[in-house]
């Protein structure tokens, strides 16, 4: 399979979900094993979603991991929210800063974007959007 004229990529392995939010496929670029995932969350604290995800990915000791999406929840309290109002992290939050420091990933964004504060926002009784960024 060819994901571009200058990348060959060797498919290996797909798995969805059937409530279609996620997609896995592990395969090679340059004899380089991957695992490409993206998802799209529940837009409410569901930790049990991350930990079926997670048990999921493969070996990261064999595979490179690049991982995306719409995750619906925020990471850091102060950068990734509107509200200046602290509160607890959520159960989902937990298991993927868990999963972050089990496996040493990284949040490639935040990382080349330390300090940004930047997010959405969806009101379902207005049916509002709202993005910023602080630029």
């Amino acid at each position: 399979c060819v994901c571009s004229y200058f990348i060959l990529f060797f498919f290996k392995i797909y798995l969805s979900d059937p409530n279609g939010r996620f997609v896995i496929v592990t395969g090679q670029i340059h004899n380089t094993s991957v695992a490409l995932i993206n998802i799209y969350a529940p837009n409410y604290d569901d930790e049990g979603f991350f930990k079926r995800l997670f048990s999921l990915i493969p070996d990261l000791s064999t595979h490179y991991l690049i991982l995306g999406g719409d995750f619906n929840c925020w990471l850091n309290p102060h950068l990734d929210r509107s509200s200046s109002t602290v509160c607890a992290p959520s159960r989902s939050a937990k298991a993927i800063l868990s999963f972050m420091k089990e496996y040493a990933v990284s949040d490639a964004w935040r990382f080349f974007n330390p300090t940004k504060r930047e997010y959405s926002f969806f009101s379902q009784e207005f049916y509002v959007s709202l993005y910023s960024s602080d630029l």
